[in-house]
């Protein structure tokens, strides 16, 4: 909002850079947010991620944003995060009001326009409970949600005791997990330059992946945030850093000479290969194998893994079928099987030979 709303009444567009995403193939999320600083008491330079206390303002903003870009950006998101994380001011009940403030002024700016709501996650129960008493569920389209894992193994159960507390199977909507997944890496550029430094690369906290882990992690994520009902999943994050840069380096895609690191090219081979399907089944066998199935008209693509410490297994493969790595590059059958390990495969076949998932 402060970006696009500096002054009262006084909009400030960002139609270069939407152009610049539509020229690079690109679909915008729009997310709707942050209070400018003429609004704050006392006033200040800049806006701050507090809850806004005139809705009749930010109703102003909804409707002329969306208005602006109707046909361009018609997907808006209501706030990032406002269960917490230094997103002040929020109760489950006050962000209801908030969406249904955003709601009305979306489909008034644009009657075509897409609303999101509670941009939350699974642990923020008495938040998603009151907003959902409230009746946030009839102020959105669907719900948008965030998952960072360091593994990519959780990534599946998360997902579901979301959807379980949002009470998807009584009340569907679709359910969007519009920031994260896992699997990160320094680049090099930052080892040579310690004095690229930001407390997301630099926390000690933060977990320490080889390219090949990172490339793992997050292809597991992914997988399982779809075989767990996300219908669309948003990747942190995609620019590349500089020199000097604060960028949080180890989320990105890029190296600083806006070379693509491991993990995300496997991560382009993973959304290619299941864009557009439906999940139809997960499961683990007891030796640790998990086998995600997701159908597309009448293919059925399965990824395959070897949960660790678990060691290698052997799959028996159906005739005809089509097997990939991690990266896309194609597999040799031997004997009607292949062998399974903690990187992640695909698997193309007729839907009627989906797989279960049984291995040696």
């Amino acid at each position: 909002w402060d970006g696009v709303e500096p002054e009262k009444g006084a909009y400030a567009w960002h139609d270069a850079a939407v152009a610049l995403a539509h020229e690079a193939g690109l679909e915008v999320l729009g997310v709707l947010g942050r209070v400018p600083g003429w609004m704050l008491e006392p006033p200040q330079a800049t806006g701050a991620w507090v809850a806004p206390t005139d809705l009749d303002a930010w109703s102003g903003y909804v409707e002329a944003t969306t208005a602006h870009y109707a046909g361009i950006v018609d997907t808006w998101e209501v706030w990032n995060e406002p269960y917490g994380h230094g997103f002040a001011g929020f109760s489950g009940e006050s962000y209801a009001a908030l969406c249904h403030a955003a709601f009305s002024a979306a489909r008034t700016g644009n009657p075509n326009a897409r609303v999101l709501g509670l941009c939350t996650w699974e642990g923020a129960t008495e938040f998603n409970r009151a907003a959902l008493d409230h009746g946030v569920r009839d102020a959105c389209d669907a719900f948008s949600y965030h998952v960072y894992t360091s593994t990519g193994e959780d990534a599946y159960e998360r997902t579901g005791r979301l959807w379980d507390q949002l009470e998807l199977d009584a009340y569907p909507r679709p359910l969007w997990m519009t920031e994260g997944i896992g699997g990160y890496t320094h680049s090099w550029h930052s080892h040579v330059l310690p004095a690229v430094d930001d407390r997301y690369s630099r926390n000690p906290g933060a977990p320490s992946f080889t390219a090949e882990e990172a490339a793992i992690v997050s292809v597991k994520a992914m997988v399982n945030l779809l075989a767990g009902g996300a219908e669309k999943v948003f990747y942190y994050w995609s620019p590349w850093e500089g020199a000097g840069s604060n960028q949080p380096s180890r989320y990105t895609w890029f190296e600083y000479s806006g070379q693509l690191k491991p993990h995300a090219a496997a991560y382009a081979v993973c959304a290619y290969l299941l864009d557009g399907v439906d999940p139809t089944g997960r499961t683990v066998t007891d030796a640790g194998t998990v086998t995600c199935n997701f159908v597309r008209h009448g293919e059925t693509v399965a990824v395959i893994w070897q949960q660790e410490p678990s060691g290698p297994a052997w799959l028996p493969v159906p005739k005809g079928a089509t097997a990939l790595d991690l990266m896309g590059n194609p597999l040799a059958v031997i004997n009607d099987r292949l062998e399974i390990r903690n990187a992640p495969i695909y698997l193309l076949t007729a839907a009627k030979d989906a797989l279960g998932g049984q291995a040696d």
